[in-house]
């Protein structure tokens, strides 16, 4: 095909981020994204730290219709912030993807020079955000290269080697082990019902979800998902009986060794 144009310091470069991504949430929030006959569904890849690591979670968008679905996304992504107000988006709103070129199963996306200001951690789920959404969006491709300004780059942050092609890795080493995917973030579901969702890959496939609210818990219970991990699974589970109003849902994975939180993914939506 031809080209596509058209620890400590981590943690505190990334809460800098996180800063700034949730002054910019601040407003009104979407509810699950319905495409029009101009946009499609592109799925895009966030970060958030969930206390032991810097992870990827994932939120749906309309984006414009294109031939280039991959340009779009990726232009997309960088030049937005998460609808979630826990996750962040890695890279700076001065980031520019010039072009995706893709030959075969891999593509070359190429970046206007980025500063990306992240410690190794940070580095590698920022490449990351953009191979999933990538991958997401052109699912014949299987390796991304990255290039600035039409030439190779051997790191974007100085921690990562950039001048090889990247693979998407096993999805339990830069993806939370638990998604809640539905009801999204800022939401309107019915109040006769609604399924709570996401994918999962955890130990015996176990996902414990909780609704609030405010601070109390009105509904909980545990769920499996399709698979355990180190299979990537669906999960759901059917609600009912709750009275209108506003409330906050989560699903976690605890340790299977002690007992402790190890990824928890919240969404706030309204019940009609």
């Amino acid at each position: 095909m031809g080209a596509r144009e058209d620890t400590e310091g981590v943690r505190r470069a990334f809460a800098a981020l996180a800063a700034v991504a949730l002054l910019g949430a601040c407003g009104p929030t979407a509810p699950t994204p319905t495409p029009s006959p101009g946009t499609v569904i592109a799925r895009l890849f966030w970060a958030a730290d969930t206390g032991t690591a810097i992870r990827l979670f994932r939120e749906d968008a309309a984006v414009p219709r294109s031939s280039t679905p991959g340009l779009t996304a990726l232009r997309y992504l960088v030049a937005h912030k998460p609808v979630d107000p826990d996750y962040v988006n890695l890279w700076p709103s001065t980031t520019v993807v010039n072009a995706v070129t893709v030959s075969g199963t891999e593509a070359t996306v190429d970046l206007s020079q980025p500063h990306l200001s992240v410690g190794s951690e940070g580095e590698v789920i920022a490449i990351q955000q953009l191979l999933w959404t990538l991958l997401a969006a052109e699912p014949g491709v299987k390796s991304m290269r990255l290039t600035v300004d039409g030439k190779p780059l051997e790191s974007l942050a100085g921690h990562v080697d950039a001048t090889q092609a990247f693979t998407r890795p096993p999805a339990y080493e830069v993806v939370a082990v638990v998604w809640l995917l539905a009801p999204a973030e800022g939401a309107v579901v019915p109040g006769v019902g609604f399924t709570l969702s996401g994918m999962a890959c955890t130990f015996e496939a176990n996902v414990v979800w909780t609704i609030r609210r405010g601070t109390t818990v009105v509904k909980s219970g545990s769920t499996t998902a399709a698979e355990a991990c180190p299979t990537w699974s669906p999960w759901s589970v059917r609600v009912t009986g709750l009275k209108p109003g506003t409330y906050t849902a989560d699903a976690a994975d605890y340790s299977a060794k002690d007992g402790s939180l190890l990824v928890r993914d919240t969404k706030t939506f309204t019940v009609l």
